[in-house]
């Protein structure tokens, strides 16, 4: 009888039990994270200790929390119940360094939808593997072999810039520069160019679906289990779902594309008479020992990574450092006189190993790379065994640390009270001042995992925009475009500017009263 009540009871209460169930559930989850889970004495609040919800609830713009709770708690800070952020500089060098242990926590890469590709991949051992298979087609060797497609790009843009200034209309950089690396990679990678350039809307479509697939990253990182699920729709279905969801799988979709196209070619022997990034890694020959070819599927997850990290990072850094030439007159007529002293012709084509050589031109880019800050958010890493103290504070193996190149990038010790100033010439002084800069600059990484493809960003950099200012001495100007809206940005992994409406993009014309006599350059 009694045990007949107690069910009874049960049954009826079952809803407010299982209520009362959770809320416990809860409370001692909160109560532990904060109070006796290892990291309890990182300062920092109590919300972010307890609850990932805290990072989701800021979406794109946590990085800017994150900021806010350093100046309140200082250089460590606790900003998800697993995660710590630091901002001394020398910590940076701990944890990214050629040979690190730090590997990458699978919650956070995973969340890319990349866990096939060198970049996301989580553990170091196999990591070292595919990028030894990656290496050779970003090397400088290789990139200097196959400038003539940079300086092809960097033609079209000016014959754009030109086509503009004819018909007395603005022209959209902002796409035009973020074609230059699509169109690089797309040839570099498939020996099939994209050739946006050559497009009405210079691929406009293109890089609104890969922008589109940022908001996914913060609900697969709260999320998993959702995004396990998510992936598994079919591509036809994913854009009815969610648009950021369609994005993802028409991303992936077009990867598959060229990857078959690559495989078809090698099997009916068509030959580019050259090497592209996808014959090499399907290619058996001068691989490490471990290597194995990778299935369409594994290899359309590089291919995404590659083509997304092109349309956004060094895209935005020309951008950034254009619109600032343009929207400062002494750097624009200082930046031209350089480029004029050393070409003195200013049709002939602008080899990178001369471009390099010039110190405005550098600091230009380099400013361009610094506030563009390539990812703005966190570079996570996790802590191996047996732990490590940062700040005075042990973080034992697991724990996730991180670091994040907005606060490196804006650092006033070392970049001065206005640190987000576009000055060129902060890097044209004495040699250690330089290089005291230069030890907080992390717009591609450090250490054995920096990206793969620097060497080529920095030959799309030096000859794009060496290119269009020799081309262009005088006369370009911003158009529609302000200062407060090239410093904003969303967090999405890289870094975007929030715009909506189309003519909020970066454009340049040409003033009325400016010289129109620009060289052709078809």
């Amino acid at each position: 009888m009694a045990d007949a009540s107690v069910i009874g009871f049960l049954y009826q209460y079952k809803w407010h039990i299982l209520a009362a169930t959770l809320v416990a559930y809860v409370a001692s989850t909160c109560v532990y994270r904060r109070f006796f889970h290892p990291l309890a004495k990182v300062p920092g609040p109590f919300l972010p200790a307890v609850t990932k919800l805290y990072q989701s609830y800021y979406n794109g713009r946590y990085y800017l929390e994150v900021e806010k709770l350093h100046q309140q708690y200082g250089p460590i800070v606790r900003i998800t119940p697993d995660e710590v952020h630091l901002t001394d500089p020398a910590n940076y060098e701990k944890i990214n360094y050629v040979g690190t242990k730090y590997s990458k926590p699978p919650n956070y890469y995973n969340a890319l939808c990349v866990p096939n590709s060198t970049f996301g991949t989580p553990p170091n051992d196999i990591h070292r593997i595919r990028r030894g298979a990656l290496n050779p087609m970003f090397s400088r060797q290789k990139v200097l072999e196959l400038e003539g497609i940079v300086q092809q790009k960097a033609r079209k843009v000016c014959a754009r810039m030109q086509a503009g200034v004819d018909k007395n209309e603005p022209v959209d950089l902002h796409h035009a520069f973020r074609a230059v690396s699509v169109d690089v990679i797309s040839d570099f990678a498939f020996g099939e160019c994209y050739n946006f350039l050559d497009k009405d809307d210079i691929g406009a479509n293109f890089f609104a679906m890969a922008r589109g697939i940022g908001p996914a990253l913060w609900a697969f990182q709260q999320f998993p289990s959702l995004q396990s699920l998510a992936l598994k729709t079919p591509p036809w279905m994913a854009p009815y779902l969610s648009t950021p969801l369609g994005y993802v799988t028409g991303m992936q979709m077009e990867c598959v594309r060229q990857i078959e196209g690559v495989k078809a070619n090698i099997e009916q022997g068509k030959s580019l008479g050259r090497q592209t990034i996808f014959t090499t890694l399907l290619d058996e020959e001068n691989k490490p020992d471990a290597y194995q070819i990778p299935t369409t599927w594994q290899l359309k997850d590089e291919a995404y990574s590659v083509l997304v990290a092109a349309a956004d990072t060094t895209g935005n850094a020309m951008t950034v450092a254009a619109f600032n030439v343009l929207n400062n007159p002494e750097i624009y007529q200082k930046l031209v006189a350089e480029l004029e002293g050393a070409f003195p012709n200013p049709n002939a084509a602008l080899p990178f190993v001369e471009l390099e050589k010039l110190p405005y031109l550098t600091g230009v880019i380099k400013e361009g790379l610094r506030l563009s800050f390539g990812v703005i958010g966190r570079l996570p890493r996790v802590v191996p065994s047996p732990g490590a103290t940062f700040n005075d504070h042990f973080l034992p193996a697991g724990t996730v640390v991180s670091m994040s190149s907005w606060m490196m990038h804006r650092d006033t010790s070392v970049f001065g009270p206005e640190p987000m100033k576009f000055e060129p010439a902060r890097w044209t002084g004495p040699i250690e001042k330089v290089r005291r800069l230069d030890a907080n600059m992390v717009p591609f990484g450090r250490g054995t995992r920096q990206c793969v493809g620097m060497p080529l960003a920095y030959a799309e950099l030096y000859v794009t925009l060496g290119t269009l200012f020799r081309r262009f001495p005088r006369g370009l100007k911003v158009w529609n475009t302000t200062e407060e809206t090239m410093r904003d940005y969303e967090d999405f992994f890289s870094s975007y500017h929030p715009h909506s409406r189309k003519d909020e993009w970066f454009r340049a014309c040409m003033e009325k009263s400016g010289q129109r006599g620009a060289p052709e350059y078809g």
